[in-house]
């Protein structure tokens, strides 16, 4: 029996051995996982916050643009009004929204002040 013992020693040695090895690299796999979450996090935070600062940029360039724009159509219409009303009661009318969108001085400083004198 000798010889039949000795091998289920080295057996369970080798049954033991496998199953720490088994555990060993559970551990390392774990490890490797929770590293390369972590990595992602990081990775995750850098590229959201880069992508916000761009949008935020995107979003500035586009609301001066568009309100350039405005402001350009703004003044169209306003000389398409002056051109069509001449001397007219609706000269007063322009005279106000000129003034309303900053495109002018005052009433009484511009040129209709100077024409009616």
């Amino acid at each position: 029996m000798g010889k039949l013992a000795d091998e289920m020693t080295r057996l369970a040695d080798e049954v033991r051995s496998l199953r720490s090895a088994r555990g060993d690299q559970m551990r390392q796999l774990r490890t490797g996982v929770e590293e390369l979450r972590a990595d992602l996090r990081r990775s995750f935070a850098l590229m959201s916050e880069t992508q916000r600062s761009a949008l935020a940029g995107f979003v500035r360039g586009l609301r001066d643009s568009v309100g350039a724009f405005r402001q350009e159509v703004a003044a169209d219409m306003l000389g398409a009004r002056l051109g069509w009303s001449g001397g007219s009661p609706a000269a007063d009318v322009a005279d106000e929204t000129r003034q309303r969108h900053g495109l002018t001085e005052p009433k009484g400083v511009g040129h209709r002040a100077r024409r009616r004198r």
